[in-house]
């Protein structure tokens, strides 16, 4: 998450050679990949906790489904 924050802050430097509303667009986008970061992050200590508790229990059954669910959420927050 440092990697990609850091990677967030250099772009405006580098895209403000390409001129002002380039800079422009890369400040508008800064929310918006803060917040895809965000909901990356949180999805995957949820499906960590949960696989985590169902691994615990000797649930295989129930650390397949967690396991479908969260490439399904991965395949999703990729599409969109």
């Amino acid at each position: 998450m440092l990697a990609q924050g850091v990677g967030i802050v250099d772009d405006g430097p580098f895209v403000a050679h390409y001129g002002e509303l380039a800079y422009r667009a890369s400040t508008v986008a800064y929310p918006v990949q803060v917040a895809v970061m965000a909901v990356a992050v949180g999805t995957s200590i949820g499906v960590n906790s949960v696989l985590s508790r169902a691994l615990g229990r000797h649930d295989g059954r129930g650390a397949r489904s967690v396991k479908a669910n969260a490439l399904f959420l991965a395949l999703a927050g990729a599409a969109v």
